[in-house]
This record gives C-alpha cells, sequence and structure tokens, in this order.
C-alpha cells in the first residue's frame, strides 16, 4: 500500500469512541452526550405515563441513558469546565425530563437528585471508571526504577 493511498482526517469513531487528532476528550464526551440524549427522546412515551412508578422510571435512566453516556469513559481526560458543566447540567436534564419538572421551574439540580435518592453524580461515576482503570493499568505494568 502506498503512502497516497491513505486519507487522513481529523475525528474518526472507533470501538464507538471519537477519536480526534487533538487528543482531547471533548467532542467525545459531547457526541456520548447527544447519543444519551437520543435515547432519553426515545423514551417519552414511558416518562409521560403516569402509571410508570419513579423508581422503575429512574432504573430505565440508570440502565439505559448513563450506561449509553459512560461507554468508554475510561478512556476520556475530563477538563473542569466539562466536569462543572456540561456533565451535571446533561444528567439534570434528564432526571427533569423523566419527573416532567419544566425548565422554567426554579429547581436545582441538587434537590432532584435528592428527591430522587442518588447520592453519586454522573461526573462521580465517570471519574471512578477513570481512576479504576487507571488502577488497572499500573498494576499489570511493572515499574522500574533502575533506569
Amino acid at each position: 500500500m502506498y503512502r497516497s493511498d491513505l486519507e487522513f482526517v481529523s475525528e474518526f469513531v472507533y470501538l464507538g469512541s471519537l477519536l480526534s487528532d487533538h487528543g482531547g476528550s471533548e467532542n467525545d464526551i459531547r457526541r456520548r452526550i447527544q447519543i444519551a440524549k437520543g435515547a432519553m427522546t426515545k423514551l417519552t412515551r414511558i416518562w409521560q405515563n403516569r402509571k410508570v412508578f419513579d423508581t422503575t422510571k429512574k432504573r430505565l435512566v440508570q440502565t439505559l441513558v448513563v450506561s449509553i453516556f459512560l461507554y468508554g469513559s475510561e478512556a476520556w481526560t475530563v477538563r473542569a469546565a466539562e466536569r462543572k458543566k456540561k456533565m451535571p447540567s446533561k444528567c439534570g436534564w434528564c432526571w427533569r425530563r423523566m419527573l416532567r419538572i419544566p425548565r422554567t421551574a426554579k429547581r436545582t439540580n441538587i434537590s432532584i437528585l435528592e428527591q430522587l435518592r442518588i447520592s453519586t453524580r454522573l461526573s462521580t461515576l465517570c471519574y471512578k471508571n477513570i481512576l479504576s482503570y487507571f488502577g488497572r493499568i499500573a498494576r499489570r505494568l511493572p515499574i522500574n526504577m533502575d533506569k
């Protein structure tokens, strides 16, 4: 294969993760948020159904939406801006939609999490994944202090 046959791209999807030439995870996090948001909107009929209990809806969000967002989060480099703004706001959007709370209601994300009895935030789950993956990698690599 000749070098001229290869096509250079700035971003591509590999095993469900968006890889870019600048090496950051910001675009992959945005992409994951959009995929999770799409899954959330596909379940609109369930969120509007008053016969389904909130505990069941909460489990559906955690298994279907949060797991979609956290897929591949072990390899992310999460910056402070993403940790403080993007993750909590999108997770808050999911819980508000599930509980049918309008955007104009003066409710904080923390009060909604307390109402649902959720103790760990999405950014905390993301950090747990990153640190556990780092621990697995650190335990497998031998450290040679002589070199």
